[in-house]
């Protein structure tokens, strides 16, 4: 289990993103139990110019994920896996989590990318 602390800043967007206390929780115990250096980039992680992210789920629930059994919601709320977790090594055992973002902030972004970097320069 790694050490992880969080900035304020990560702090504030976890409290605004996240309506569920519960969910909140959820997502400071699945960083303790899941961050980690990341080399590559997956669906649910990666990693540029020395900031991770990572799907806030656990990996066991990435497995069920990848399995095609999304673990099943007991309402229409936000889970876990709705958050990615923006986060930089502290030193060889911790981390500290910069920024939380939704998924659909994270597909506006790509959506943005898409529009704005291939579109507009149909040379590329």
């Amino acid at each position: 289990m790694s050490r992880v602390t969080w900035l304020a800043q990560a702090e504030a967007e976890l409290e605004a993103l996240v309506p569920d206390p519960a969910v909140r929780d959820q997502l400071r115990r699945n960083a303790e139990a899941t961050l980690h250096h990341v080399a590559t980039c997956t669906p649910h992680e990666g990693a540029e110019d020395g900031i991770m992210w990572h799907r806030g789920i656990t990996h066991e629930q990435e497995r069920q994920i990848e399995a095609g059994s999304l673990p099943e919601a007991d309402d229409d709320g936000t889970r876990c896996w709705d958050y990615f977790l923006f986060y930089r090594p502290l030193d060889s055992a911790g981390f500290e989590v910069v920024g939380v973002r939704s998924n659909s902030q994270i597909a506006s972004w790509e959506l943005m990318y898409g529009i704005f970097g291939y579109i507009a320069d149909p040379a590329a």
